[in-house]
């Protein structure tokens, strides 16, 4: 499979196949976001879990993208379940190959996958211990990592709610209380949230990262 040609942008063009189905069809803006929603996870596995240091959780993240991109077209949700675990199947596997090898391979995706990886990951190392070995930590990075890369369209208390709800997994009554506002207000924001999420990234997030929308 020829490599993809990952540059920076997130504009997606207009049409019936699935994001994920564009991916697996090389697909340039489909495959930028996929790389940009997952590069946080893949980087902060390889740093939690696997304890490697930041220049090695890099390089294996471009071994992951360049195994997804020779793999991602045999995918399928019903055989392997979701696409996270299956992802982080192959990211373990990777980190595995690492320390196999006396001396890491460098990484054969591309100088333009090199630096938007690089240019992802920048700016999550700061922000790794907030999870580090927790058992949401991968959730909510990957929740984090959605949220950066639409929040400009929300304000900063219909985030906080959002990840209070769909990270924290607090009460929605207790969240409005916490926020001094009504149920309703609560509501609403986690189905515009939850809306543009499914808009933007279609079946590249997993049912679990979306807080259920009945009232309660």
């Amino acid at each position: 499979m020829t490599e993809k040609n990952v540059t920076a942008g997130k504009d997606l063009e207009s049409t019936n196949l699935s994001l994920l189905d564009r991916a697996k069809s090389n697909d340039d803006p489909a495959w930028e976001t996929l790389v940009e929603l997952y590069a946080p996870m893949i980087y902060s596995r390889c740093r939690n879990h696997w304890s490697l240091s930041p220049a090695d959780a890099e390089n294996v993240g471009q071994e992951v993208f360049k195994s997804v991109a020779n793999s991602i077209a045999g995918f399928r949700r019903k055989r392997e379940g979701s696409f996270r675990a299956w992802l982080r199947v192959i990211v373990d596997n990777k980190c595995r190959d690492h320390f196999r090898k006396a001396s890491v391979v460098d990484a054969l995706g591309g100088s333009d996958a090199h630096d938007l990886i690089s240019g992802v990951v920048d700016n999550v190392d700061d922000n790794l211990e907030d999870s580090c070995h927790s058992e949401l930590s991968e959730r909510a990075v990957l929740v984090r990592q959605a949220m950066k890369m639409v929040q400009d369209e929300f304000s900063t208390r219909d985030w906080k709610i959002f990840w209070a709800i769909t990270v924290e997994e607090k009460d929605r009554k207790d969240t409005a209380e916490t926020f001094g506002v009504t149920d309703n207000v609560v509501y609403l924001a986690l189905s515009r949230i939850r809306k543009r999420f499914k808009s933007t990234f279609e079946d590249l997030l997993d049912d679990d990262m979306y807080p259920k929308d009945d009232r309660e």
